[in-house]
C-alpha cells in the first residue's frame, strides 16, 4: 500500500466523515461515563457528610477510604475543614509526584487575590493585623478579604514525608484547638491517595525532552480516570519541543473507556504541540485494528522505539492506524 499523504498541520487527509462520527460517539459515551462517576462520588460524599462535619477522624476511617478516590478525598477535606475546624475559608495543596511542586487541588471561600499568594511553607499567624507581620506580602490581601488568622499545616504520611499543605483562614484572630485531629485525618487520607498511586499499574519517567507514561495490566473504566489525571498533571508543565510516549506493551485489557482515555491524551498533546507516540503490544494492536483510529495517532510496533520514528518511514496498514518504524 502506498504511503498515505498527510497535511503539514498533521490533520486527516482527506477528511473522513465516518471517523468524525465515531469520535463524536466516543465523546458522548465518555461523557456518560464521566457523569456516572460524578454521581457516584456525590453519593459517597453524601453518605459520609454528617460524619465529616462532626468527626475529622472520618477522613482516615477504613470504611471511608475503601470507597474514596482522589477527587472524593479532596472534596471531603473541604467539608471537614469548614465544619470541624470552623474555618471561614481553606485551600489544599498536594505535592505533585512528577514536578515535586505544591499544586492547588481544592479551595473554598478564597478570593483570587489570596490564591495568587500561596503559602510557601507552613506558618501559623494568629493575627495578621499584628505589627510583627507588617512585612508579609500576604498581609494586604488577607486584610482586604476580611481574614485575620491563617494557619498553614504540613500534611505528612506515616513516614514523615510531606504530602501537602492545608491552609485554614479565619475572620477572627486567635489560635484554634480543633485543628490537630483534622490535620492528622487529612494526612492519613492523602497517604491513602499516594499509596493508591504508588500501587497503580502506571508510572511516569522523564528524561530530557521525552516523557514516558507506562501503563500495565488493565486500562478500563476503573483506571481510565487515574490515567487521564496522571497525564494531565504531567502535561501541565510541558510544551514543544517535547515528546510523550505512552507505553502500553504491558496491557492485558484495553476496554472502551481506556481507548477513549488514550484518544483524549492524544488530543491534549496535539493542542499543546507535543509529539505523542503509543507503543503497542498484542492487546492494544488487536483492539485498535477493529476501531476507526485518528490518522494523526502514531502507534509504534512493539520492539521499535519512537526515537527512530520519522514521517518518511510511516506506512499505513489496512486499518489506517499502525505505523511501522525501522528497527
Amino acid at each position: 500500500m502506498p504511503d498515505r499523504p498527510h497535511s503539514p498541520a498533521g490533520t486527516d487527509w482527506p477528511p473522513d466523515p465516518m471517523l468524525a462520527v465515531t469520535v463524536q460517539r466516543g465523546r458522548v459515551q465518555q461523557g456518560l461515563i464521566d457523569a456516572e462517576m460524578r454521581a457516584s462520588r456525590r453519593a459517597i460524599l453524601s453518605a459520609f457528610r454528617l460524619r465529616l462535619r462532626s468527626d475529622a477522624d472520618t477522613l482516615g476511617a477504613d470504611d471511608f477510604l475503601a470507597l474514596a478516590d482522589e477527587t472524593i478525598v479532596h472534596a471531603a477535606v473541604m467539608v471537614a475543614a469548614q465544619s470541624v475546624a470552623g474555618a471561614d475559608a481553606c485551600q489544599l495543596r498536594v505535592r505533585d509526584p512528577v514536578s515535586d511542586a505544591m499544586r492547588l487541588v481544592r479551595h473554598r471561600g478564597l478570593p483570587p487575590s489570596l490564591l495568587d499568594h500561596p503559602p510557601g511553607e507552613p506558618a501559623v499567624i494568629d493575627d495578621i493585623g499584628d505589627a510583627a507581620f507588617a512585612g508579609l506580602a500576604i498581609r494586604g490581601p488577607m486584610l482586604d478579604a476580611g481574614f485575620r488568622a491563617m494557619h498553614c499545616h504540613p500534611l505528612h504520611d506515616g513516614e514523615g514525608r510531606v504530602l501537602g499543605l492545608l491552609t485554614l483562614y479565619y475572620r477572627g484572630p486567635g489560635r484554634r484547638h480543633s485543628e490537630a485531629r483534622l490535620v492528622a485525618g487529612v494526612g492519613k487520607a492523602l497517604a491513602h491517595v499516594a499509596d493508591m498511586r504508588a500501587h497503580a499499574p502506571m508510572s511516569v519517567e522523564s528524561v530530557a525532552d521525552r516523557t514516558t507514561v507506562t501503563v500495565r495490566d488493565a486500562l478500563d473504566a476503573g483506571t481510565a480516570a487515574l490515567f487521564t489525571g496522571l497525564v494531565r498533571r504531567t502535561l501541565a508543565g510541558l510544551g514543544p519541543p517535547h515528546t510523550v510516549v505512552v507505553d502500553l506493551r504491558g496491557l492485558e485489557v484495553l476496554a472502551a473507556a481506556g481507548v477513549r482515555a488514550v484518544f483524549a491524551v492524544h488530543e491534549q498533546c496535539q493542542v499543546r504541540g507535543i509529539e505523542c507516540y503509543l507503543i503497542a503490544g498484542p492487546c492494544v494492536r488487536a483492539v485498535l485494528a477493529r476501531l476507526a483510529v485518528p490518522s494523526t495517532l502514531r502507534v509504534v510496533e512493539e520492539g521499535s522505539h519512537p526515537a527512530q520514528a520519522t514521517p518518511a518511514y510511516r506506512r499505513w496498514s489496512n486499518a489506517g492506524a499502525i505505523a511501522a518504524w525501522p528497527r
